[in-house]
């Protein structure tokens, strides 16, 4: 037997074991199989044809385990070969991903360069894919990028347009991210200014809080153990700067267990970060030196720029609270030469490499624009085509809603169809039919309250949802109804039957829409036993 075969068949099994590793959240053991799996592969895929679909789901493993393990410096070495792979395989949307991922951990890492071309790569594919959830992902990574470069302001500018975007598509995992982003840049922007605007650093604080309580119950609906560890800590981080310490402290246990027990290092060493100025807060620099001091040597020269300047300067602090004058003056060197490699860092970039405000605002334009398309398009997927009135799923969304409201009373809930329509539409035709309903929807809407509802099922069949009315009021709105239709003398002859029911609430989703009309239906079909042109109305039990 050929050795191609048999590398084959190992690097399959390697990967399925890698799959599977990664469903478990188990990051070691998958990042491990994926590495066996990929070199295996590259030994036997030509990486100049188009690559195999066993190596593109490996690249897409490998990018996302070097990503949660905080192995920065390897992805950014590696991603662009990842990305060639799961384009020539046609994986543009996986593509996306592990370009984000390289955005996100160069900016860690402080490697603009790479964070901002990648960032800006990815956004382009996914502008030009048509893909609004990734497009929101990417835009979320460079505002990381800004973030981190020293302009919180402006990512949140960016975050801001993605959040509405993400709330128009729907999507939990893109709403969760911006929420979370959120919170991490009023962080930020809340560190520079704590000095010099106080009361400003602190209206920051509660803004990042409102984003991060909208993250955590999206976080737990997701499921995913690292976003969870990243919504925590931030939590704890803006509940231990607004003076909440035991609610923040809780918080970040929490994160720092899953983090352990999931194996996400960077994420870790923050979580220990926090603690330790957790304890500086609370007056106890010994518990703070205790906590910052191992830290440092765990992390070394690994440790992602923020949180080494973090550290240094919280541990700073506690030696110098406790006396230790000579140490931290150490601190406090290593601390500012962190500082100012940042700031170089930061400023090479903004020259360099930061995006043009030209881009920038393109960028707004495309989320502005796909945002405004998603907003029409949930209005169309709503409204009947024909009448202009709302369909099924316009329906059960506005009853939703009336559910919701403070100020709903009892309900009289109308079925309401055309006698006779099939005979119009097969003696007169389809478009002598669809006159007639464009002339019924247009009565019905001139005898209801802008309050009130009113819908197009489908066929010939219309629903009312008459608020804060009773059976005689109810009553004498269809009757009006019906009675017009005796008038409409534009369009082939027609006539309504309708049923009406009261109802205690609105449809709130629970049970189907069916169940909840069917009073109102059992109403209709007496008025059809009594020959139709009627209206007939029955209470509901």
């Amino acid at each position: 037997m050929s050795a191609l075969p048999v590398a084959h068949d190992a690097a399959a099994q390697a990967l399925a074991r890698a799959e599977s590793a990664w469903s478990a959240h188990a990051l070691m053991p998958c990042h491990a199989h994926a590495r066996e799996a990929w070199d295996l592969l590259r030994s036997t895929v030509d990486l100049s044809a188009a690559a195999r679909p066993e190596l593109a789901r490996t690249a897409l493993l490998l990018g996302g385990t070097l990503y949660r393990l905080g192995r920065f410096d390897a992805l950014m070495a590696e991603g662009d070969e990842f990305v060639a792979v799961l384009r020539q395989s046609g994986r543009d949307e996986d593509a996306c991903q592990v370009l984000r991922w390289m955005a996100l951990g160069g900016a860690e890492i402080a490697a603009f360069d790479g964070a901002i071309d990648a960032a800006r790569s990815g956004l382009a594919l996914a502008t030009h894919r048509g893909h609004a959830p990734l497009q929101v992902l990417l835009t979320n990574a460079l505002a990381a990028c800004f973030e981190r470069m020293g302009d919180p302001w402006h990512a949140e500018r960016l975050l801001r347009d993605a959040l509405a975007l993400s709330q128009r598509i729907g999507g939990d995992v893109e709403r969760f991210v911006t929420c979370n982003n959120l919170a991490a840049v009023g962080l930020t922007a809340f560190d520079l200014l704590r000095e010099d605007d106080p009361a400003e650093a602190r209206a920051l604080l509660e803004r990042a809080r409102v984003d991060a309580e909208q993250g955590l119950p999206l976080a737990e609906h997701i499921g995913d153990p690292f976003y969870s560890v990243y919504i925590h800590a931030n939590t704890g981080d803006i509940l231990m700067l607004l003076g909440e310490h035991e609610a923040g402290e809780a918080r970040l246990r929490r994160a720092l267990a899953l983090a352990e027990l999931h194996q996400f290092e960077t994420q870790v060493w923050r979580v220990r970060c926090s603690l330790g100025e957790l304890a500086l807060l609370r007056s106890d620099p010994a518990a703070a030196r205790a906590e910052l001091q191992p830290l440092l040597q765990t992390m070394g020269a690994r440790a992602p720029a923020v949180t080494a300047l973090r550290c240094q300067r919280a541990l700073y602090r506690a030696l110098r609270q406790l006396g230790e004058t000579e140490q931290a003056l150490v601190c406090l060197e290593r601390y500012l030469a962190l500082g100012r490699r940042r700031v170089v860092q930061q400023l090479k970039a903004q020259a360099h490499n930061l995006v043009t405000r030209a881009e920038i605002e393109q960028a707004q334009r495309d989320l502005r624009y796909h945002r405004e398309q998603a907003a029409s398009l949930a209005e169309q997927a709503a409204r009947d085509s024909l009448t202009g009135l709302a369909n099924r799923r316009g329906l059960e969304q506005r009853l939703r809603a009336l559910s919701q409201a403070s100020d709903t009373g009892a309900l009289a809930v109308a079925v309401l169809d055309i006698d006779a329509f099939k005979q119009i539409n097969d003696t007169q035709g389809h478009a002598a039919g669809d006159a007639v309903l464009v002339r019924a929807a247009r009565l019905l809407l001139m005898h209801l309250r802008q309050r009130d509802i009113v819908a197009r099922l489908g066929g010939d069949e219309f629903v009312l949802v008459l608020d804060n009315a009773d059976e005689t009021q109810a009553q004498a709105v269809l009757e009006r109804i019906r009675q017009s239709a005796h008038l409409a003398d534009d369009v082939p002859a027609f006539r309504f039957s309708a049923g009406v029911a009261l109802a205690a609430a609105p449809w709130d989703g629970q049970g189907t829409l069916g169940e909840w009309l069917r009073p109102a239906d059992e109403a209709l079909y007496a008025s059809k036993k009594r020959g139709g042109d009627t209206v007939t109305v029955r209470a509901r039990n």
